[in-house]
């Protein structure tokens, strides 16, 4: 497992389990884990998705670029985890955690 990017007190991070779509195409699925307690945060159920920069805004708030594999039109969305609160705001909108994947799904479209 590859470590992505950990928050500034260590208590999150961000973390990705890389595989190879074609030669040479790696895609990154985000895994977002809260390091106090062991536990998961966050990881997409569609491994299509890719971080492609991670960065965090806050102690508990990290701002993922994501994209999807293969590629083209709406494949790239902005979305900012707080992993303390488990919610996630995506194109401007606060959603749960547990609703992140299908509006994941509905930006894609």
């Amino acid at each position: 497992m590859k470590v992505i990017s950990t928050s500034p007190s260590g208590c999150y991070e961000v973390r990705s389990e890389p595989w190879e779509a074609r030669m040479s195409h790696w895609v990154h699925p985000p895994i977002v884990l809260d390091l106090r307690t062991a536990s998961l945060v966050y990881s997409p159920e569609d491994r299509d998705w890719s971080v492609e920069h991670a960065a965090w805004v806050s102690e508990s708030q990290v701002r993922l670029d994501l994209w999807k594999y293969p590629g083209g039109p709406r494949t790239s969305v902005e979305v900012i985890i707080d992993c303390a609160a488990r919610t996630a705001r995506i194109g401007g909108n606060a959603v749960a955690l547990a609703a992140l994947d299908a509006a994941l799904k509905q930006a894609s479209r």
